[in-house]
């Protein structure tokens, strides 16, 4: 009801009026079915954004949805999609990056953009007038802890010393580093040691660039 409420009100002071539902999928079944009935008579003036962590397009709710409204899909972006998108953000402050400090700066940050962009805006300030920004600029500003903590934690899981990683699961947490993160990036530990391993080349530099990492985590 209170969704549909906001939807008839007219826009004040512009043309249109903006409502966004966030975690749309944990609306009950009957207001669902409300919403629906009400959608063909949504006013002109009205944009109705509904957020959801979860679609299942076999309900009713989401079949009929796509036919009354556009479905846009905001998956995450993967390494290279995520190296790409930091290379055009630095381009907003003139600014330009080098690959080993990509990599550094997604090992230490992750790959959640608001986070990345906050730690961009650093760089650009840190750097001062100059263009490029290096490896040594993003240890400096964003600093080692994030990308030794999964590193401590990966060390703590093959040691199989639970109360240790435990310790830094709780210190991760405490700083607001996300399950999802978490996992994404322990997983990614494991993958490149493996790779690491299973190269020929034992060359730090050739390494760390084949694996889109810095040479520290060769080493």
């Amino acid at each position: 009801e209170e969704i549909i409420n906001l939807c008839a009100t007219f826009p004040f002071g512009s043309k249109k009026r903006m409502v966004v539902v966030y975690e749309s999928q944990k609306l009950h079944p009957a207001q669902k079915d409300e919403l629906l009935k009400y959608l063909p008579r949504i006013p002109q003036t009205t944009c109705l954004v509904l957020f959801s962590n979860t679609v299942d397009h076999r309900l009713k709710f989401y079949q009929s949805l796509k036919k009354l409204a556009a479905e846009v899909e905001f998956s995450a972006l993967g390494p290279e999609e995520i190296s790409d998108w930091i290379k055009e953000r630095v381009k907003t402050y003139d600014k330009k990056i080098t690959s080993d400090g990509i990599n550094f700066l997604q090992e230490a940050v992750g790959n959640t953009l608001y986070e990345l962009s906050n730690e961009l805006e650093k760089l650009s300030l840190y750097v001062k007038e100059r263009e490029l920004i290096n490896l040594k600029d993003t240890e400096a500003v964003v600093g080692y802890t994030k990308a030794e903590n999964i590193s401590q934690l990966a060390q703590a899981i093959v040691e199989k010393n639970l109360s240790q990683a435990l310790k830094i699961l709780k210190d991760l947490s405490l700083s607001k580093e996300r399950e999802t993160s978490i996992n994404y990036k322990l997983g990614d530990h494991f993958l490149k040691l493996y790779q690491v391993k299973a190269s020929k080349d034992q060359n730090i530099y050739n390494l760390a660039h084949a694996l889109r990492t810095y040479s520290g985590f060769i080493i």
